[in-house]
């Protein structure tokens, strides 16, 4: 999701992967948390099957989001710390207006503790995210000061470190059933499946080195490639998490530091790069709802599968297509309602912190 804080040139074809990008969150927690379709749906199936593709698909969101954010991020040598804290006021703003709603239709009662609790702004990727942006510009300090070849050699070794040593330990885990505590690069209790600042550091780190070979990158290969390397990817993935949940295995292999997943994002981000579209006005004011898509996507599809029962399907994958799409034009709408008074209340609190900026300096 594109975060608001961060103010980037808006490119047609990278907001129009945004909106690609939010409608694949929507996906995720449709067939996870939020909707559970993932459970419910009937395996060996094709309906099954195109329904574990769409969250294979699906889950290179976040990675691909942070990517994005690196990409532009990167160049950047100094930022103002209000535009990283200020993602903190989008958070608690939609979670005070959807406890007051809670309460109003009955779900929830009200106590001075529950609204209290509302201002923390509790998620997991804005906290991330502004921990990433907060180190950015030593991030960048390390891009800039690296040459080519050098920036190729860390980002392998990013990736074995981060991603694929990690990853290799948590599957090892999982299988035997032993814990090896202190045998992850990551830390003693693991890799938390990428949920980390250093995974959103990884992914930063690429989208920099991504920015810096860009001429070497995006000429080396065509869109068909990319989209071939993606369509495989992912169908690979597919296969095992279809067989992981038709064996009813113990096993999560869509952490966001799965090797693969990284490169299905990395050729994603890509594609969409070597996609030449002009400036389309509706296309980049769609995509400036990307972060309040995310932020109010749960409480828009449990609005709308509350009175839906969804135990016994006959079709459950076009049943997800079209919620998805369902929840996203809600989430928009509540965008295209709330965004003024979001910004203003920026405004506002914004002086307080309006002088507050560094940079990375040797």
């Amino acid at each position: 999701m594109k975060l608001e804080g961060i103010k980037q040139k808006r490119e047609s074809n990278i907001e129009l992967l945004r909106i690609v990008l939010a409608i694949y969150v929507v996906i995720l927690h449709i067939n996870g948390y939020a909707g559970e379709i993932l459970s419910k749906v009937s395996y060996p199936s094709i309906d099954s099957f195109v329904v574990v593709l769409l969250e294979v698909l699906a889950a290179v969101a976040v990675n691909t989001f942070v990517l994005i954010f690196g990409y532009f991020q990167s160049e950047k040598d100094e930022i103002k710390v209000w535009r990283g804290i200020s993602l903190f006021i989008d958070v608690i703003f939609f979670n005070v207006l959807f406890y007051f709603i809670d309460i109003i239709i009955g779900i929830k009662t009200f106590s001075i503790v529950g609204l209290l609790g509302m201002f923390l702004p509790i998620n997991y990727y804005v906290v991330l995210y502004v921990g990433v942006f907060l180190l950015s510009p030593y991030c960048n300090l390390i891009l800039n000061k690296i040459s080519n070849d050098e920036s190729r050699r860390m980002g392998f070794w990013l990736i074995f470190i981060i991603s694929i040593q990690p990853f290799i330990v948590d599957m090892l885990e999982q299988f035997s059933g032993i814990k090896f505590s202190g045998l992850s690069f990551i830390g003693i209790e693991g890799d938390s499946n990428g949920y980390t600042l250093i995974n959103f550091i990884l992914i930063y780190m690429l989208g920099g080195i991504i920015r810096r070979r860009e001429d070497i990158i995006t000429e080396k290969y065509s869109k068909c490639r990319y989209l071939l390397f993606y369509i495989i990817g992912s169908l690979l993935l597919t296969c095992c998490v279809y067989i992981i949940f038709y064996k009813k295995i113990h096993l999560d292999v869509l952490g966001y530091n799965n090797p693969i997943l990284i490169m299905n994002s990395i050729m994603l981000f890509l594609l969409f790069k070597k996609i030449k579209v002009r400036y389309n006005r509706i296309v980049n004011m769609i995509a400036k709802a990307s972060f309040t898509v995310y932020l109010t996507h749960p409480f828009v599809i449990r609005q709308i599968l509350s009175n839906i029962n969804t135990d016994k399907m006959d079709y459950y994958a076009p049943f997800v297509l079209l919620i998805a799409m369902i929840t996203f034009a809600g989430s928009f709408f509540i965008y295209c309602l709330t965004n003024r008074t979001i910004q203003f209340l920026k405004k506002l609190l914004g002086n307080v912190f309006a002088g507050l900026s560094y940079r990375g300096d040797l």
